[in-house]
């Protein structure tokens, strides 16, 4: 899609703005004839009690725990809360502290890739008591595949990894929530899990 003559991704760099949020603006003016541009980015949402009572529980069980590892427990436990989320809990109560070197710009942004197949989104969320899992093209937005199963496992998660790559390609790049679908869960007694269905066939596909 086109803004006038120039591309998204053209004009958020001259604007020093992402092509998401440039999408967003172009469709605004379309509509109200009055072009904003407004902060990006989210809110952080309240954290629960819950959460926190779901968060503290696992870490005392796991002292060595950090929030990704522990966020992997939680999926297992069919309870999910963003590492991010976790993180923060731990934070405020002092059991984790800023790390500045994974503070800095990851190389890839959601929804900034200029070139179709160069990145896919992958992951399960719950619709009419199903688990659907969508793959979701980072330039386009075009998704390559949705399947509904009954259950959220790696296994579906080859099928429809397959059923997409054979319609459009193999993408250069795949990106998940790391759930326990996609990745085995660390823990301090077995640091080294044997790879999931899932990754194997990953494996399988880029060779």
């Amino acid at each position: 899609m086109g803004l006038g003559i120039q591309s998204v991704c053209r004009i958020a760099k001259q604007q020093g703005i992402t092509p998401r949020h440039a999408r967003r603006v172009f469709e605004r003016y379309k509509d109200e004839k009055r072009p904003r541009l407004l902060k990006c980015g989210k809110k952080s949402r309240p954290i629960s009690e819950y959460d926190v009572r779901a968060v503290l529980r696992v870490r005392k069980e796991h002292p060595a725990m950090g929030a990704v590892s522990i966020q992997l427990v939680l999926d297992e436990q069919g309870r999910h809360i963003p590492h991010n989320r976790i993180h923060r809990i731990l934070k405020e109560r002092g059991l984790a502290l800023d790390e500045p070197a994974k503070q800095k710009r990851r190389k890839w942004i959601r929804f900034e890739r200029e070139h179709s197949n160069s990145l896919w989104h992958i992951d399960y969320s719950e619709i009419d008591g199903k688990q659907v899992l969508g793959l979701l093209d980072d330039a386009s937005r075009f998704a390559p595949a949705c399947e509904r199963y009954d259950e959220a496992t790696a296994k579906n998660a080859v099928a429809a990894l397959d059923k997409a790559v054979a319609k459009y390609g193999v993408p250069k790049q795949l990106l998940s929530d790391n759930g326990s679908h996609f990745t085995p869960i660390i823990r301090q007694s077995y640091p080294n899990p044997e790879h999931t269905v899932f990754q194997q066939r990953l494996e399988q596909t880029r060779n």
